[in-house]
């Protein structure tokens, strides 16, 4: 027998099935209409029509002698506040029909609404699965231009194509100047939009104009908030930013610590949800303000202490590694030393680690950096308007602070330490983290899975295959009885067996990647998951 890698991750999403023959054990089965009573509790009246009608809608109902009656008052909300508190998601609502559909109900909600005395009755309207799955389409990375191979590593387009492109999500980024932000061609529609809530400089001598100072901040914030289609893609477009000035290149004093503080503590006030800050502090001009190696233990530096503070209060802290990998300090700097932070190492394209990269772990023991991405010739846009290649962690760093945006968008009543844990989760050396990778390189995609899994029911033998159509390599999601031993079996459409394997599963969530035979022409296949007592079969595109 052989035995493909399996994943153990909390990962689960419907998939559209095509055909099914199994025993049926699962509880949940889909969305129901339900049909209240009346609309008692309401807080409108049909006499004040203003307060839920537009006067345009008022006016119409006038001039053709209609009345307002009770439908045209909203469903109630004490109605559907008592759904949600038992767990449900609600759908959608219909004033006129007086109904509420939700979902996903199983048994024992079931039970639940039958006791309930504004329920006339409910049905069901749709399966489970048409309302979770969503159609995975190539994407035509045309549209990001040069961006697109560093986001694509992280499965952050998919995240774009679901429309979590950091929408309502505030990012301040922390850094020494932001030349030309306010004229180069990807940036512009921040300022069309509105999207810069805040411009301010926290370092001595305060700068007449930040977006006139050094060029540092520009280029990590093309990273982040680029949109110019078919040029350059962002990780984060849609988001709100804050520009924040706290380093000064003129001069390495550790007071640029009580800026960066000064400029969080601002942030902090404005209601950031993000903050992205490629800085790090190790050696000063004056020598007696130097750190030492085992002072990056998140707990003594100035700025590692506030960082902690920061998330401490609910913010999601993104910083630099540091470009000392190389040298003889070679560890991570501060303040990617704090606990309860994302410090963000660089590798190269193929996924190798960067030589500069700061290595880790913390003088107290802790893995470092948590987690990587592209630094080494990292596309961007720089303030000479030319789209250009350059290295360090600083460029690393604001690729996980946009595609964390777009996760948080997608999940917004999960906090910063959930945030954090699902990212690490998600990284493809979590069951091995070591020192020069962290926990690896974040797959958005399967944080965006783990996420939803943990926020809905789904029922048991639910299978994902992705991608399909597939080139070389599948990846099956499974939420299936354990331990169980899976057969994998693809056939022709006329019913040849072509290949077959067994794998042992322990875990009731996770990944298989199976590699498709070298020799599988391009065509459309079956594919069998099955055990002893369950069956599900598949449409497999090769292409």
């Amino acid at each position: 027998m052989k035995y493909l890698k399996v994943i153990d991750i909390y990962i689960l999403i419907i998939f559209n099935i095509l055909t099914t023959n199994f025993v049926k054990t699962q509880t949940i089965s889909g969305f129901y209409r339900i049909y209240l009573t009346d609309k008692a509790y309401n807080e409108y009246n049909i006499n004040n029509p203003e307060t839920f009608l537009s006067e345009k809608s008022i006016q119409r109902r006038k001039k053709f002698k209609i009345p307002i009656d009770t439908r045209d008052l909203p469903v109630s909300n004490y109605y559907i506040d008592s759904l949600k508190k038992l767990g449900l998601e609600i759908i959608t609502t219909s004033k006129w029909m007086n109904t509420i559909v939700v979902g996903p109900i199983n048994d024992t909600l079931k039970i639940k609404l039958d006791s309930i005395k504004f329920i006339k009755y409910y049905k069901k309207v749709a399966p489970l699965n048409i309302a979770l799955t969503k159609t995975i389409v190539d994407y035509d990375k045309s549209e990001y231009g040069y961006s697109y191979n560093q986001i694509k590593l992280h499965n952050g387009d998919i995240l774009h194509k679901y429309g979590y492109t950091g929408k309502n999500i505030y990012i301040a980024v922390i850094d020494a100047g932001f030349k030309n932000a306010d004229k180069i061609s990807s940036l512009q529609h921040l300022w069309q939009e509105k999207k810069i809530i805040a411009i301010k400089d926290f370092s001595r001598p305060i700068s007449n104009n930040i977006l006139e100072e050094d060029s540092h901040g520009t280029m990590v914030l093309s990273i982040l908030a680029g949109k110019e289609k078919n040029k350059y893609i962002g990780t984060a477009p849609d988001s709100y930013y804050l520009l924040l000035r706290s380093e000064n290149v003129n001069y390495e004093y550790s007071i640029e610590e009580d800026y960066w503080i000064a400029a969080v503590e601002f942030a902090d006030s404005i209601g950031v949800d993000i903050i992205s800050t490629s800085l790090g502090y190790n050696i000063f001009e004056d020598p007696t303000q130097n750190y030492v190696v085992d002072d990056m233990n998140g707990k003594t530096t100035f700025i590692s202490k506030g960082a902690s503070i920061a998330s401490s209060k609910g913010i999601l802290v993104v910083v630099s590694a540091g470009n000392t990998g190389n040298s003889t300090w070679k560890i991570i700097t501060t303040p990617a030393d704090a606990d309860s932070i994302l410090a963000v190492g660089a590798i190269d394209s193929t996924g190798n680690i960067a030589y500069f990269s700061g290595r880790g772990p913390t003088a107290d023991g802790r893995i470092k950096p948590d987690v990587c991405s592209i630094g080494y010739m990292t596309y961007l846009q720089a303030p000479d308007n030319t789209i250009r290649k350059s290295n360090g962690t600083s460029f690393s760093t604001p690729i996980i602070s946009g595609l964390s945006a777009c996760l948080w968008q997608a999940f917004p009543e999960i906090d910063n330490i959930k945030l954090i844990n699902t990212i690490k989760k998600s990284s493809n050396k979590y069951n091995n983290p070591d020192n020069n990778y962290g926990y690896g390189i974040p797959d958005f995609f399967k944080a965006y899975m783990i996420l939803k899994l943990e926020n809905t029911q789904f029922e048991d033998h639910s299978v994902l295959l992705y991608p399909n159509p597939v080139n070389d390599y599948l990846q099956i999601f499974l939420k299936w009885n354990c331990p169980s031993t899976i057969n994998l079996n693809i056939y022709t459409l006329e019913g040849k067996l072509i290949y077959n394997d067994k794998i042992e599963i322990f875990e009731n969530y996770s990944i298989i990647t199976l590699t498709l035979p070298e020799n599988l022409k391009i065509g459309i296949y079956l594919l069998e998951i099955k055990d002893q007592k369950n069956k599900r079969i598949f449409k497999l595109i090769k292409r």
